[in-house]
């Protein structure tokens, strides 16, 4: 009977355990004012979950099917060949997503880590195999220049996952046209690429 005085605090302690947050979960000190983008000098680079990322391919897809309308921005550590085709793909890849737009203009964009707005930040990475997306933290992106074949811009994104994964940089962006989006010419059924000219002559 001597340890029952210790009960209701190690009840306590029990109910705080329950309660608290998965480490990278949890509530942070991050705020987008602390972000600085005006002072980015050189392409998006950083750490994502502990490990160097540089962006190696920028584009943006306009999705324009009704009901389903947004703009995707991604920085890749791999080049995107046939970007707008769902193939499999290796490397990470950051995405800022645009929702209920098909299409960008210039100024700034501050995105908060509570996932309020039309505007959201996820990065994906492989774990046991698997590719899983993160997307809690915050950002500032400043688009400077936007035409409908390229964006230049500088970005300074921070994930709350545990691993202060941080990407900044300047950008500039490419159009990512795809078939699928009756953007390109159709070949027909199927996702391969459209004959060359050589081809097409043979």
């Amino acid at each position: 009977m001597k340890y029952a005085a210790l009960l209701p605090a190690l009840l306590l302690v029990l109910l705080w355990a329950c309660d608290a947050p998965a480490p990278g979960i949890g509530r942070s000190s991050m705020e987008t004012g602390s972000l600085d983008v005006d002072s980015a000098d050189g392409p998006v680079a950083g750490e994502l979950a502990g490990t160097a990322f540089e962006v190696q391919d920028v584009y943006f897809r306009a999705f324009r099917h009704a009901g389903f309308e947004r703009v995707d921005l991604v920085f890749a550590e791999e080049q995107q060949d046939d970007c707008g085709l769902p193939l499999p793909r290796d490397g990470r890849r950051v995405y800022i997503r645009f929702d209920d737009v098909t299409e960008l203009s210039e100024g700034s964009v501050t995105i908060d880590r509570d996932g309020e707005g039309d505007v959201s930040m996820h990065y994906e990475r492989q774990i046991d195999g698997k590719w899983v997306g993160v997307g809690v933290g915050v950002g500032r992106l400043e688009l400077d220049e936007v035409a409908e074949s390229a964006i230049q811009g500088r970005v300074h994104l921070c994930f709350d996952d545990g691993a202060e994964s941080c990407i900044a940089g300047t950008f500039s962006a490419r159009a990512c046209l795809s078939r699928l989006d009756g953007r390109l010419p159709r070949e027909g059924t199927g996702l391969s690429n459209p004959p060359s000219a050589d081809e097409a002559a043979r």
